[in-house]
């Protein structure tokens, strides 16, 4: 609408956001893609400092880091304009909720179906233990992210412009990020334990 993109015009706009803002024009994805990466370092670094309490595993970041610009940003670009090519531009309530429920039942199953597992291989674990953690954690996972993303998306789809739509989600990303660092560290530590139990019992 008029009014949305006319308040990312505001003239107290910083020269940052306007620099963003006309990247997304010229360089879609790599603009999309570079900012989900450094949000992404800085919400994993915070949860590992400030949360976890701990010191910060540069090799854990780089690994949530790959997954964010490798794989999730590019899907999330290219799955937006998807969903706006199939049910159109409108942010009506009623495309709005169409364009959420196919999300969240077709692209955030796969998606975080792939997350697990890609991390895992990044650890250098076995596909066994891949598919172990996923097992152990996929079900969390998902509960997770649809108490979560929903709400969001009410405001992805219905507010917010097509080309910002990523960047907008990958502000949102960096709790979600965080979430999802978490949880998979927990489940390597679980990993870690239970082969430990089966070397002590060896």
């Amino acid at each position: 609408s008029k009014a949305t993109v006319s308040v990312l015009y505001w003239p107290g706009m910083s020269w940052v956001w306007r620099f963003i803002d006309k990247s997304t024009i010229r360089y879609p994805l790599q603009t999309k893609v570079l900012v989900a990466g450094c949000l992404t370092c800085a919400a994993d670094v915070c949860v590992q400092k400030w949360i976890e309490g701990s010191d910060v595993e540069k090799e854990r970041t780089g690994r949530i880091v790959a997954w964010r610009m490798c794989l999730h940003t590019p899907l999330a670009h290219y799955w937006f304009n998807y969903l706006d090519k199939a049910f159109g531009v409108s942010m009506a309530p009623r495309v709005v909720v169409k364009k959420i429920f196919l999300d969240q039942c077709v692209a955030s199953p796969l998606v975080h179906l792939l997350f697990l597992p890609f991390m895992s291989l990044l650890e250098g674990a076995t596909i066994d233990d891949a598919f172990r953690k996923l097992s152990s954690s996929y079900i969390d996972i998902m509960k997770a992210s649809f108490y979560y993303w929903p709400f969001v998306h009410l405001l992805t789809f219905g507010v917010v412009p097509l080309r910002h739509r990523v960047l907008f989600t990958s502000f949102a990303g960096m709790i979600w990020m965080s979430v999802l660092s978490s949880m998979n560290q927990r489940a390597v530590d679980t990993l870690h334990g239970e082969a430990n139990v089966q070397l002590g019992q060896q």
